[in-house]
């Protein structure tokens, strides 16, 4: 691998879609999503250690944003005011022009907000934002980065 086809993280694009309408998330620091297997040991005649069969999957997330737009707090207002719980989709596309691995974009469907603060203050802090977990309920991976060079042996 060469040098210029580790991709810089901090290239990457976020969007959510919520009712139908796509924002940027520009206020979105750092983003991770994870699927996470579900498993079962399985006794197996004739061994001493168990086997593992993968049952299921469980989507996570979480991100760190700035809190100086009111998406979230509407969203949590509208829950707690209406019982109306949004679930929307996150796009990430990572992308870093010098590599040869291309781009790689992430669709989450059903993303669906754990916990908000409603409002921060800290005298030792230096700005407003904080970490936001979900859970999601699909997954589309419409581009994703190409073998490099060399690694086929």
């Amino acid at each position: 691998m060469l040098p210029n086809d580790v991709i810089r993280a901090v290239e990457a694009r976020a969007y959510m879609t919520i009712n139908g309408k796509r924002r940027l998330l520009l206020n979105a620091k750092k983003i991770e999503i994870k699927l996470d297997k579900t498993k079962e040991e399985v006794a197996i005649l004739g061994r001493i250690t168990k086997g593992n069969k993968s049952v299921g999957a469980k989507g996570t997330g979480s991100m760190t944003v700035y809190d100086n737009t009111p998406i979230f707090t509407e969203l949590m207002l509208d829950f707690m005011n209406k019982g109306k719980d949004v679930y929307f989709d996150l796009q990430v596309t990572n992308e870093d022009s010098n590599s040869a691995a291309g781009n790689r974009t992430v669709i989450v469907k059903g993303v669906n907000i754990d916990n908000f603060n409603l409002t921060l203050a800290d005298a030792d802090g230096k700005y407003l934002e904080q970490d936001v977990d979900f859970t999601f309920e699909g997954l589309e991976i419409p581009e994703n980065f190409k073998e490099l060079d060399g690694m086929q042996a």
